[in-house]
C-alpha cells in the first residue's frame, strides 16, 4: 500500500491488527463468488419481493420494512443509491403470551443467524425498544436466501399461525 505520512500509522496498525494479506483458498472463494454475484442477487431480490407480497397481503404482520417497493416511505432515497434490491426484510408481529422462540422453533426453512449475503435464508429478532414503546410486538430481520420462494412463504405461515393461535 503506497500512502503519505498521514495515513502510514494507521494503515500500518490495520496491518499489524489484520495481516497484509490474503490466503489462496479465500482469494480463490472470493473470486469464484463474484462470477455468480449478479444471479445470486436477482435471485435473492425476487424472492424478497415475492415474500413482501405476501407479507403486505397476510393479516399476521404488523409492520413491515422493505424500502426496495415504491410505497415504502423512503422509497425515492434509497432509489437515488440502488439498483437493485435485496433479500433483507423487517416485519413485526403482535407479542402473545409465549416466548418468541416458540416461533422461531418452527421455522423448517429459516435458520437463526445475521450473516447476510449467504445462500440460506435467515432470521435475526431485533430490539423493539426504540420503535415500540408499549412493548406489545416483536421485531425480526430477515434474510431471504435462494430456497424457492413459495417454500419461504410456508415456512413463515405455519410457523407465525403456530406461534400466534
Amino acid at each position: 500500500i503506497a500512502c503519505d505520512k498521514n495515513f502510514y500509522k494507521e494503515i500500518f496498525l490495520t496491518k499489524i491488527r489484520y495481516g497484509d494479506f490474503v490466503s489462496s483458498e479465500n482469494s480463490f472463494l472470493a473470486l469464484r463468488g463474484l462470477k455468480t454475484l449478479p444471479v445470486r442477487l436477482q435471485n435473492h431480490y425476487e424472492n424478497a419481493l415475492k415474500l413482501y407480497k405476501y407479507m403486505k397481503k397476510s393479516n399476521l404482520f404488523l409492520d413491515i420494512i422493505y424500502p426496495a417497493v415504491k410505497e415504502h416511505k423512503d422509497y425515492k432515497i434509497w432509489k437515488k443509491y440502488h439498483s437493485i434490491g435485496n433479500g433483507l426484510i423487517t416485519f413485526e408481529i403482535k407479542k402473545k403470551d409465549k416466548p418468541l422462540e416458540v416461533f422461531i422453533d418452527a421455522l423448517r426453512l429459516f435458520k437463526l443467524g445475521f450473516s447476510w449475503g449467504g445462500f440460506e435464508s435467515l432470521i435475526l429478532p431485533i430490539s423493539n425498544q426504540n420503535v415500540n414503546k408499549d412493548n406489545n410486538s416483536f421485531w425480526f430481520r430477515i434474510h431471504v436466501g435462494l430456497e424457492d420462494h413459495r417454500d419461504l412463504i410456508d415456512d413463515l405461515d405455519q410457523a407465525l399461525k403456530k406461534y400466534l393461535k
